[in-house]
């Protein structure tokens, strides 16, 4: 009722009492939820972080200590302080496997893992995620990961396919759209150039009116004076300036 109206002080205010005075109850686990939730739209991690550690000391045992870990291990996460918020998705892990949090806690241990440089473990974490949660909303998401490590390796056939997985497993613009140039990007380095004026191409045909076409269109001309066919790069560009010419 509080947060529908956006009584935030209200909300925390009760929510804080249920905690102090049910600590066992099977309903903390909910209200720990509501509350993490909150903070991240309030983007108070700092507070999250600080209220959430004093109930993982206070009420040891209890229901809502994977929501507590999972929370706590956010609000670093937030903070992109990787070091600190791995032990919290560990132990969210480790303790509480099969709970709610357990599958994005795997996700973010990836995340936390490849901001460590740990690329092996990052590779391990985010493979064991496609395989446990194939069908997962953020499997894509994994994948784009996985794509730019395998880049970095350097695995080409790999990280593409890694890479162009992304579309088929999430509706996430931005990561569709990052997995595409990094794809491009590869073909580029590697002298893939004929690949390269496909890849963009399909790209542009698929995502005309909410993709870059800017920089698709940069990169489809670039791909073909690579080839040494300025002609057709200036057909590409002239194209685009007599269509988008106006907008």
């Amino acid at each position: 009722f509080y947060l529908e109206r956006d009584r935030i002080d209200d909300f925390f205010a009760i929510a804080k009492r249920f905690i102090e005075q049910n600590p066992e109850d099977r309903y903390c686990s909910q209200i720990i939820f509501l509350m993490g939730s909150t903070f991240v739209k309030l983007e108070d991690f700092e507070g999250m972080i600080e209220l959430f550690q004093q109930y993982i000391k206070d009420y040891p045992g209890t229901l809502m200590q994977d929501g507590l870990h999972y929370w706590t291990g956010m609000g670093y996460l937030f903070y992109q302080d990787y070091e600190k918020a791995l032990p919290y998705f560990e132990t969210v892990l480790s303790q509480y496997g099969v709970g709610a949090y357990a599958e994005d806690a795997l996700y973010r241990k990836g995340i936390c893992l490849f901001g460590l440089q740990d690329i092996n473990q990052a590779r391990q974490t985010f493979q064991l995620f496609v395989k446990e949660y194939p069908t997962s909303a953020i499997r894509g998401e994994a994948e784009y990961f996985l794509g730019d490590i395998e880049a970095a390796a350097p695995n080409v056939e790999a990280a593409l396919k890694h890479y162009a997985n992304v579309e088929q497993f999430t509706n996430n613009h931005a990561f569709i759209e990052n997995a595409y140039f990094r794809a491009g990007e590869l073909l580029e380095v590697n002298r893939r150039y004929e690949e390269m004026v496909a890849h963009f191409e399909r790209y542009i045909s698929k995502f005309e009116g909410q993709g870059d076409m800017t920089a698709a269109i940069y990169q489809l001309g670039r791909a073909r004076e690579l080839q040494d066919r300025p002609g057709d790069m200036l057909r590409v560009y002239w194209g685009a300036v007599s269509r988008y010419g106006n907008n």
